[in-house]
Order: structure tokens, then sequence, then C-alpha cells
């Protein structure tokens, strides 16, 4: 209450919640008795952030997706499935290109070396963010409002968001993160065809 108070007051005020992504973040407020038409004001939330840590692959001795060694590596994590989610992430990745500042390249997409070598530990460098902001538009305003958080979710997306899944398939394009290492994260890259614009709001 005297954070509500003090927000509602014109008191910038910043703070952290564990929630499973930026939109989570309603209902747990909601749990903590702000209310719906509190959150839907405009003013009184600025933007909800969700972020997290995806390992960044050794660029000495990363392995090239295409390669036998890269399909190998599949296989051992996907055994029977390899194949499969092959085909799944060049589907993915060329959806997800329309909507990004990278372009798609088969060859830029490597899998971290487990063997590692001098320069790297385990094939991993360190760590790099993935993240999603969520600015409450009025649209979006309107769905907390109403309740409707998927709603809310869509409406952010249709107007230019993207979600945590986009940005991790971003670092993959790039060559800087591990598809598996991504999947491990953020959840299976199929899920970034649910992550994308309707058709007819493409921003």
């Amino acid at each position: 209450q005297l954070l509500q108070a003090a927000i509602l007051t014109g008191h910038k005020t910043l703070s952290t919640i564990h929630a499973k992504d930026a939109i989570a973040v309603i209902a747990r407020l909601e749990k903590m008795t702000v209310e719906r038409m509190t959150m839907a004001t405009k003013g009184f939330i600025s933007l909800f952030m969700f972020q997290a840590l995806v390992p960044t692959s050794c660029p000495k001795c990363k392995v090239p997706f295409s390669s036998d060694k890269g399909m190998a590596i599949l296989k051992k994590k996907h055994l029977d499935r390899a194949d499969i989610i092959v085909d799944e992430w060049l589907k993915i990745f060329k959806e997800v290109e329309k909507y990004s500042t990278i372009d798609f390249n088969p060859d830029n997409i490597y899998f971290v070396n487990d063997e590692g070598c001098e320069n790297c530990s385990n094939g991993v460098t360190g760590a790099t963010v993935v993240a999603e902001v969520l600015t409450p538009t009025l649209p979006v305003l309107r769905c907390i409002a109403d309740g409707d958080d998927f709603a809310a979710q869509r409406a952010w997306i249709n107007g230019g968001g993207r979600p945590i899944n986009l940005h991790a398939a971003d670092k993959v394009m790039q060559g800087t993160v591990c598809p598996i290492n991504a999947e491990l994260v953020v959840g299976p890259l199929l899920e970034c065809l649910e992550s994308l614009p309707d058709e007819d709001s493409k921003v």
C-alpha cells in the first residue's frame, strides 16, 4: 500500500519481483493486493522488464551448426529427433528474420563444444543477457483492466514488443549463443512462432 501511494503521488519507484515473464508480473501484483484498475491507470506502471542469462559460446572452438560434428552434438542431445529439430529451427529462424534486424544465415549458427579449449570452460566464455521490456500502451492497459493478460501480451507484441525468446533467437542467429543453451533458458525455440505479431499488425 505504501508503494502504491508513492507511485500514485508521482514518485518514481523501482522494484524487483520473481515471475516467469514480464506479463506474469501483473498476476503477481494482483496477488499482492494491487488492483487491476490501479495497474491500468496511465502512468502507474512505466514498464515491466524480464531478463535472464544465457551462456555465450567460445568463438575459438564453437561448432558450426551444419557440420558433421554439429549434427553429432544435436543427435547426442535429442537422439532420434535431430533431423526434425533442424527442420523446425530453420523454419523458425526464417520467420524470426522477418521481424529482426539480424539476417539469418545457417552458417552463422553454432553449437557449444563441450570439450572446450584453452580459451574457455567447456565451450563457454561467459554469459549474455536476453530480455523483454513490456511498455504498457493504452491497448495493453485496457486488457489489464479487463483481466485478460493473454490479450495484453498480444497487444504488446502487435505493437512492436519482442518477447525474450525472440531476443534469444537473435543471439543464436548472430552465432554468440548455442540454440541448445538458448532453449534451456527461454524454452523451446518453436514457441518463437507464437511470439510473432499477427500478420496484419507487422510493425
